[in-house]
């Protein structure tokens, strides 16, 4: 693949433009999935790479973006009796003691494990079981050591993020803290969410490999927008790829694409922005789509989910690194928010780190360079620019910055600043930064917001949303929270000053008052 990537672009190198794009268009449509074919016979940590990838359609072609996808959620499953033998070794218990019913087909399955709808036999309950793969721990383990041997030849600098990446990824195989883990967001989260909610663990069922939880209602985003695509394509009398197809024509025309920027003001090439777009629009398109089948309101649903993860980032320093579509419900009857797989649960204890991240996506949602180039540093962030030999200079920190937490249009916007071509994305930012400090906790909210750009991608909010501006508000809320507290402190300890120079001022007044008691007495 990567030689007649090389050949293919020595071939075209003298072409305008345009007809280079339709040779690289049609070279991602050949080879769109071997990526994942690899990804599926390697599985354990590159399943997770490519949930990433497939989250991120600005940082791969939408060939591969979208031959990803299934690893969101429809990885092939094991068969259910290995995983009937992995229940019962892990509870010590015959699956008919526990459960009086336990539905053989996965509701869905990811890179450790999958997750099986049950009924409990105390009480008829309906519950979620979370089933690990015995071998997925040690495959992790393996392809993590195998990236850090890879990384002390590339970067060094990277080594120490990537071994705290590590700490977070294995702890996923940990289900009692997991457990914990959505005890912690059931009370310090959801109370603050009315439309929101987590899964309850059973801790009486909770073993190593075994994870009991409530059921929740709804469907995935992924699979929320794969029934809403194959519902409308029956209306049509076709296939789910023939509509779309269909309606990437009717898009084609000029006069209906004026009509449509200007009712939907950001657009974006996924499916969802034009179906969305289509349906407001459907007088102008020249077919009808059924009202029915809205999307749900991808904006609104994307505020919430940044709010969510604000009060985690921020107020509880403790937030989900892997929020992709697959582990995000919706329940279109009641409009609750379910959120799903809290293994990765990454902690921020550092109130003053913290406090600098939120001034950093402060100063980057209201576009103060100076601002967001300090906080950088205050964050532990620092790269040598290669061309120059700089360390940390302002106008690649603010393009990194930009890369990092401004979305679609900040990818697009760091990578003018920065001279990178998205092709050569990789290559190129080996080659152009020396990446000398960083921490974990960055690293991991970077990948948070990526997830969460690939859940836009998926309800319809595409480009318009931009991690800096949607985690603004809970930015801001949590600075004048340290602000309030520093207040409180200083008033304190001047009352405290206070209260003890008064005592101090009564010792003479004391001390004479005893000398006259005390010769009254002799």
């Amino acid at each position: 693949m990567y030689a007649e990537w090389k050949w293919l672009e020595w071939r075209i190198s003298h072409l305008p433009p345009d007809l280079k794009r339709t040779h690289y268009d049609q070279f991602h449509q050949r080879w769109r999935d071997e990526p994942l074919r690899v990804i599926l016979a390697l599985r354990g940590f590159y399943v997770k790479a490519g949930q990433i990838i497939s989250n991120n359609p600005a940082l791969v072609p939408e060939a591969y973006a979208k031959s990803l996808k299934i690893l969101q959620e429809d990885v092939p499953a094991k068969p259910f009796a290995v995983i009937k033998k992995i229940v019962e070794e892990d509870m010590g218990k015959k699956m008919e003691d526990v459960f009086s019913s336990f539905d053989e087909v996965p509701i869905g399955s990811a890179s450790i494990g999958q997750v099986h709808f049950a009924k409990l036999k105390a009480g008829d309950k309906k519950v979620v079981v979370k089933v690990q793969y015995p071998e997925a721990e040690r495959y992790f383990a393996l392809d993590f050591w195998t990236a850090l041997k890879i990384l002390e030849f590339v970067n060094p600098g990277l080594i120490e993020v990537m071994k705290k990446n590590q700490e977070t990824f294995m702890s996923e195989f940990d289900y009692k803290r997991e457990a914990k883990n959505l005890e912690l967001m059931n009370s310090h989260v959801s109370p603050h969410f009315p439309s929101v909610q987590f899964p309850k663990p059973l801790n009486e069922h909770l073993g190593k490999r075994v994870l009991v939880m409530t059921a929740m209602e709804g469907e995935t985003i992924t699979k929320y927008g794969k029934k809403l695509l194959a519902e409308i394509a029956k209306t049509r009398g076709k296939t789910p790829e023939e509509f779309k197809t269909e309606l990437r024509n009717a898009m084609r025309d000029p006069k209906k694409l004026e009509t449509l920027s200007k009712v939907v003001p950001s657009l974006n090439e996924t499916f969802f922005d034009v179906l969305r777009s289509a349906l407001h629009l459907k007088n102008v398109i020249l077919f009808w789509l059924p009202a029915t089948y809205i999307p749900p309101n991808g904006p609104r649903l994307m505020q919430i989910l940044f709010d969510v993860h604000g009060r985690e980032i921020f107020n509880l320093g403790a937030f989900n690194s892997d929020p992709h579509a697959g582990n995000i419900m919706l329940d279109e009857k009641t409009g609750i928010v379910s959120l799903l797989d809290y293994g990765q649960l990454v902690t921020v204890e550092d109130e003053v780190w913290r406090e600098n991240f939120a001034r950093y996506i402060v100063a980057l949602a209201d576009e103060d360079k100076e601002e967001v180039v300090r906080r950088w540093k205050d964050l532990g962030n620092e790269f040598v620019w290669k061309p120059t030999g700089e360390i940390n200079p302002p106008d690649i920190t603010y393009a990194c910055a930009c890369f990092h937490f401004g979305g679609p249009p900040g990818i697009k916007k760091a990578l003018s600043m920065l001279g990178i071509r998205m092709s050569k994305l990789h290559s190129d930012v080996f080659t152009k930064i020396d990446i000398t400090k960083s921490t974990s906790q960055y690293a991991m909210l970077q990948r948070t917001c990526f997830c969460l750009i690939g859940v836009a991608q998926q309800v319809g909010a595409g480009a318009g949303v931009i991690p800096s501006q949607m985690l603004r508000s809970s930015a801001v809320q949590y600075i004048e929270e340290c602000e309030a507290k520093r207040k409180d402190a200083k008033e304190y300890s001047e009352k405290g000053d206070i209260y003890v120079a008064e005592k101090t001022s009564l010792l003479p007044k004391l001390a004479l008052l005893a000398f006259f008691v005390v010769a009254r007495i002799l």
